[in-house]
């Protein structure tokens, strides 16, 4: 067993360092619940693992839509007792709560689920600051190592400096390993060694050392255009090279657009002030996550051009995450009545009001409701998992769960297979194309290798003319557990 050291504490690797259901409800610390309850009643900070300290309130109280003034109460107190009281790791809940030092108490999604979640184990949970060998404890992100705090432009040389000039990349090997790598990016290679490194170091250089590497593999013209678009790109920004770019690391909140799109850098042409917002993916495949299309805006002028597609991405500021499915299932069925989509034959009639609050509050499902599940069993839309207890009576709580994720299945197929939104991929690629792309990095092969693994950063332009970058519309939910978001896109 290997064993880091940290601040003169050891810790052995295999332990779970947020606050997860295996955790909470480990049978040698029963106290754990009770003292996150405790927390909770008296405010007392968590610690965020990307937003740093926050405050989970017994009542939270916030817009869930910012267009409103109506104000949701989210009771954190309730939903954590039921679930301490329920003893049941495997099932997933989710807190909301704000950061320590936001004055508007901005909502924050703070979810538990079995083995990952989003707050740290803190000392009075038996944890410390790091663990041996996680992907957290590599500290390799922008803003764990200042780039984001500077508030300035980069040029490719001023990057590769502040990279070697790095005091919290000297710390730990991981640190070490990303400065030798930057200078073998400018020496032209990037295939490189990483065999030393654990699983959880290698998957932070690749995810999160990536945000700074990737970049400056682009500023070095080591990065591949997906499809013929370079020159289309260097004429849009005025440049014939990206090392004429300038970079820069924003703050999520403070960057428009950076909440839907996941930006976590930019380039900045000093000559013209062009702005371009840069979303990193990476991971084995480089694809990423999709970002959420909640609150993505269209220039007016594009709506008014298609305005279906349009009305479809605004209307998802009227849904919340709990009925979504059944809000978008109405609309398109009263929107595009005359599509060729699979949609239509399970949504006969509007979907009541009245059933769609009942099936959310676990209420069960009412006639309409029932007959679109019993419908897509039929059919096989999705191996549903059981639903019915062994007399016979139905669980309205996996019910919800299986038509929500049945239904938004079909709705994806839809759109993404038979077209019932047919500008929708245009008007996305020509709202990006204005000031975005996406860089994807990976690693190949996928794993350390002893004879090397080789960083690949490929750019994406989402453009409409050229037609570059696939755009599909997606999900993060699953039946095992309450939906987690509203519909999200991916750029391939």
């Amino acid at each position: 067993m290997r064993f880091y050291e940290f601040k003169n504490i050891q810790i052995s690797e295999g332990a779970i360092p947020y606050l997860v259901g295996a955790e909470l409800f480990k049978k040698k610390t029963p106290m754990r619940t009770t003292i996150f309850i405790d927390k909770i009643k008296a405010e007392t900070p968590f610690t965020h693992k990307k937003e740093g300290p926050v405050i989970i309130p017994a009542i939270m109280q916030y817009k869930e839509n910012p267009e409103t003034e109506e104000i949701t109460d989210y009771n954190n107190l309730e939903i954590f007792s039921n679930w301490a009281i329920a003893g049941d790791q495997s099932v997933a809940i989710k807190l909301i709560g704000y950061k320590v030092n936001d004055p508007e108490k901005n909502p924050v999604d703070i979810n538990i689920l079995k083995t990952s979640g989003d707050l740290k184990k803190g000392a009075e949970f038996g944890g410390s600051k790091f663990v041996a060998g996680g992907k957290e404890a590599a500290a390799l992100k922008p803003a764990d190592i200042g780039l984001d705090r500077s508030k300035r432009a980069y040029t490719e040389d001023e990057l590769y400096r502040a990279i070697q000039e790095n005091q919290v990349l000297q710390k730990t090997e991981a640190g070490i390993k990303v400065k030798h790598c930057a200078s073998e990016i400018r020496n032209g290679n990037t295939t490189w060694n990483l065999s030393e490194l654990t699983d959880g170091e290698f998957r932070a250089f690749r995810d999160d050392a990536g945000e700074y590497l990737g970049p400056l593999m682009m500023m070095n013209n080591q990065a591949t255009f997906v499809g013929d678009v370079g020159q289309a790109f260097f004429e849009h920004l005025g440049i014939s090279s990206l090392s004429e770019m300038n970079m820069f690391f924003p703050a999520a909140k403070n960057e428009p657009g950076a909440d839907a799109e996941g930006i976590v850098a930019g380039f900045i042409n000093p000559r013209s002030n062009n702005k371009i917002l840069i979303s990193i993916k990476a991971g084995a495949t480089g694809k990423g996550a999709g970002f959420s299309i909640a609150f993505f805006k269209i220039p007016t002028e594009l709506q008014d051009r298609n305005p279906i597609a349009s009305a479809f991405l605004e209307y998802q500021k009227s849904t919340k995450t709990n009925n979504s499915c059944f809000l978008n299932a109405n609309w398109l069925r009263e929107n595009q009545p005359d599509y060729a989509g699979k949609l239509k034959e399970y949504v006969t009639v509007p979907i009541p009001e009245q059933e769609i609050n009942d099936a959310v509050s676990k209420k069960g499902l009412g006639e309409v409701l029932s007959g679109i599940l019993a419908k897509m069993k039929e059919d096989k839309v999705a191996k549903f998992l059981d639903d019915v207890d062994k007399d016979g009576i139905p669980d309205p709580v996996q019910g919800y769960r299986n038509l929500f994720y049945g239904l938004e299945k079909v709705i994806l197929n839809d759109v993404n297979k038979n077209n019932v939104l047919p500008n929708l991929a245009p008007v996305v690629r020509e709202t990006l194309q204005q000031n975005f792309i996406k860089l994807s990095n990976k690693m190949s092969p996928a794993k350390q290798n002893a004879t090397g693994n080789q960083f690949q950063s490929s750019i994406t332009w989402p453009n409409r003319e050229i037609g570059t970058g696939k755009i599909l519309l997606t999900s993060k939910n699953s039946m095992v557990q309450d939906p987690a978001s509203r519909l999200s896109m991916s750029i391939i």
